[in-house]
């Protein structure tokens, strides 16, 4: 928003007051970031299974057997 403001040239940038609105806006839109952010971290860390895997490493077998010359043009 600020990109299509500047090239519009209806703020006046020397005056004091709009510079202190564009700044109180722009922290508080990245405080409702951070706080957005901060929350879904909060309920994803939630959501977590805390549960172990029960073999780890665990090798499953082949069902399928291996394609055998899938380019013949390189035997």
């Amino acid at each position: 928003m600020l990109p299509v403001l500047f090239l519009s040239n209806k703020i006046d940038w020397k005056n004091e007051d709009n510079l202190l609105a564009l700044q109180a806006a722009f922290a508080s839109i990245s405080i409702v970031l951070i706080i957005t952010l901060q929350f879904t971290l909060l309920k994803i860390a939630q959501k977590a299974e805390k549960g172990r895997v029960q073999k780890p490493g665990y090798k499953f077998k082949q069902t399928v057997a291996p394609v055998r010359n899938a380019r013949p043009w390189l035997n």
